[in-house]
């Protein structure tokens, strides 16, 4: 008899002189057991049980219009170059590309975090840095509401919070398990 396959893979590709490479977060029986950050170049882990890998597919809309184009084919690329090597170690594995639009919409980045971080189990929230990390959740939502979400959501993080990512990663793969809805 096998084992069944529970095993989803969520990503969330990043771009920039320190990164290029991707933030992971495992889900295994819909709930988190480990989160990494990965670059096209490391050697993979094999992942046997995977079942699906859940990508962000990046677009050009009025949000990323100041995005130059290189930047969003980079963010493609890595994206792509991390998703199917690891769907290419579980048979069968399937591969979802999720635009931006689809898993967040227009939410900002500690607003949807904070929503996901309120349905995350307490083991799921300890992947992620446990009370740390909800400390500076809540700090980028007093900002952000402080300025009425003037800026990026992103931009209210400090810059060595090296979670949020990560909690994107989170954050693609419970829309993709129907756990975390996209807000209106």
């Amino acid at each position: 008899m096998t084992e069944p396959r529970t095993q989803v893979l969520g990503i969330d590709p990043d771009y920039g002189k320190d990164s290029g490479g991707c933030a992971c977060a495992l889900s295994e029986g819909g709930l988190f057991v480990s989160a990494w950050f990965e670059r096209p170049s490391h050697e993979f882990a094999v992942l046997p049980r995977l079942s699906a890998v859940v990508v962000e597919k990046p677009q050009q809309d009025e949000r990323s219009a100041a995005v130059p184009p290189a930047v969003l084919i980079q963010l493609a690329w890595v994206g792509a170059a991390v998703a199917y090597r690891y769907q290419g170690g579980a048979p069968g594995c399937v591969v979802v590309e999720l635009e931006p639009r689809a898993w967040k919409g227009s939410e900002p980045k500690p607003v949807q975090h904070a929503r996901l971080w309120r349905i995350l189990e307490p083991a799921e929230r300890a992947v992620f840095g446990g009370e740390a990390t909800e400390r500076v959740i809540r700090a980028a939502l007093d900002k952000g509401a402080a300025t009425r979400w003037a800026r990026s959501g992103g931009s209210y993080y400090p810059r060595a919070f090296s979670a949020a990512d990560k909690l994107d990663a989170a954050c693609i793969s419970a829309t993709y398990l129907g756990r975390l809805l996209k807000a209106r």
